[in-house]
């Protein structure tokens, strides 16, 4: 094997960082609300739910195209996603028991009410209906 083809030290190969948490908890905030469990939406981007909870969590990379799946369902665009992750602003967290409570109450909402709510959330939306 040539020094050309050797791997790096493991040491030197990069892991999964502070970059890779911001965009797991962005998956997530997505996720919730959107009102899906790991395990729908991991079925909608062609993962298993214990794939997207490790992308959640920031421990696994996700490649190009799972991003571009869950930008897709999420109605949000590449650069939208990209000014959130590279904000320095921190993204929101909430804890587990309000998210259940606002799911309920946001698939209360008819489609209408829904679509306005992700327009003045700034996540997407059909900005037609």
């Amino acid at each position: 094997m040539s020094a050309d083809r050797t791997r790096p030290p493991i040491e030197n190969r990069r892991r999964s960082g502070d970059i890779d948490k911001r965009i797991g908890q962005w998956i997530r905030e997505r996720r919730l609300a959107l009102g899906l469990t790991q395990q729908e939406m991991g079925d909608r981007i062609g993962v298993t739910y214990q794939q997207l909870h490790k992308y959640e969590r920031g421990i696994n990379r996700l490649s190009i195209a799972s991003l571009l799946k869950i930008c897709q369902l999420a109605a949000s665009d590449m650069a939208e996603f990209q000014r959130e992750i590279t904000s320095q602003a921190p993204l929101a967290t909430v804890h587990p028991r309000a998210n259940s409570q606002a799911h309920a109450r946001f698939a209360a909402l008819s489609d209408a009410q829904q679509n306005a709510v992700f327009i003045l959330a700034g996540i997407g939306g059909d900005t037609h209906a």
